[in-house]
């Protein structure tokens, strides 16, 4: 897990590489855009706009696409760890996993708190369940793995 104070932060330390140029693209533009629709660029990322409403009921885990969350307003709990309790086992066609979380108490599981302007990542081997507060308006991304992307993408 990655915590960025802001979207300058990341944008310092990630820009350059295409993949991560159109994560910050797709945050800029959020605000155009409808909610409850996803939108992508070809195979490299996808994403939608979230709300108060849209809480995970277990954690995700990708293999192919690292979950990122930047915080547009409000504030949401995320609830991240390595391991966990298989709820779904993984599907290729969707990509996802769903692992149930222990407690915060629990060995491995943390929870995390962001607030506007910061944006979290998740890596492959790291579960996530997003638990957005009243209020709440963010911006769910999956950014593809993968070293390389098409030019035409």
């Amino acid at each position: 897990m990655r915590l960025f104070d802001t979207l300058e932060a990341a944008e310092r330390e990630l820009a350059g590489d295409t993949k991560w140029d159109r994560v910050f693209q797709a945050i800029a533009l959020a605000d155009s855009l409808p909610a409850g629709v996803a939108y992508s660029v070809g195979d490299t990322l996808t994403w939608r706009l979230l709300t108060a409403d849209d809480a995970d009921a277990h954690a995700i885990k990708r293999r192919r696409y690292a979950r990122v969350l930047f915080c547009k307003e409000g504030s949401a709990q995320i609830d991240h760890a390595e391991a966990g309790r298989t709820h779904r086992p993984y599907s290729d066609l969707d990509d996802r996993e769903e692992v149930k979380l222990g407690s915060e108490d629990e060995e491995g599981v943390a929870s995390t708190t962001i607030q506007p302007g910061q944006l979290i990542c998740f890596a492959i081997n790291e579960a996530s369940r997003i638990r957005p507060a009243a209020g709440f308006s963010g911006v769910l991304l999956n950014v593809t793995v993968e070293g390389r992307s098409f030019a035409n993408k």
